[in-house]
């Protein structure tokens, strides 16, 4: 398996992708969504299929990705999600990235990121790669969602994106799994509005 490399307009011809040129797609181990991205380094692991998060071998090891500022915001909004923005806080200072990764921890000092000379946000964590197959079928189910990450546009509540952000590793359609989705709705969407109002306040 390899990761998804792609020249920008298509998936294995499945539908359009959103993967510009050099980009992959790279996810984290138990999460159901993917982020195109510029790799700098060796990915550890592919995700082929949801059970692979559960199988793959070895200790999640650190990988540095280079993100387009849109994405870099998406990832946020994720991030605060799953986590609580109690705990995690993405916050954008005009184009300084500054991520708080445990505000319980007094100790522990915040991230900051620069953009590069391409604009593109330098993120080193347990990241892994995406196959085309499993890209494939991400596109068939999240056209518009995977759409709007190939832009560059800011986040905003799009319904797209809040279903994207929203969805359980698991898809099968069980009680427990729907009320999970709908609270991960609430939240990502609780995530997006404070980004925006964010945005707005700094501006």
């Amino acid at each position: 398996m390899r990761a998804n490399v792609d020249d920008g307009t298509r998936v294995h011809g499945a539908s359009p992708g959103p993967v510009r040129p050099g980009e992959v797609m790279v996810t984290r181990r138990y999460h159901a969504v993917a982020f195109p991205a510029v790799v700098d380094g060796e990915l550890h692991g592919v995700i082929d299929h949801e059970h692979d998060h559960r199988t793959l071998d070895g200790d999640e090891q650190e990988v540095t990705v280079r993100v387009r500022a849109s994405v870099a915001q998406w990832i946020g909004v994720y991030a605060e999600m799953h986590f609580g923005d109690d705990v995690v806080r993405w916050e954008w200072r005009g184009k300084l990235l500054v991520i708080h990764d445990d505000r319980r921890d007094g100790d522990l000092l915040p991230r900051t990121v620069e953009p590069d000379a391409e604009g593109r946000y330098a993120l080193a964590e347990p990241w892994l790669g995406v196959s085309d197959r499993m890209v494939a079928r991400m596109a068939a189910q999240h056209r518009e969602a995977l759409s709007i990450l190939s832009g560059d546009q800011p986040p905003s509540p799009t319904p797209p994106m809040l279903h994207y952000l929203s969805q359980p590793l698991t898809l099968r359609a069980d009680d427990a799994l729907l009320w999970h989705t709908e609270l991960n709705r609430g939240r990502v969407t609780e995530a997006v509005t404070r980004f925006v109002e964010n945005q707005g306040t700094s501006a």
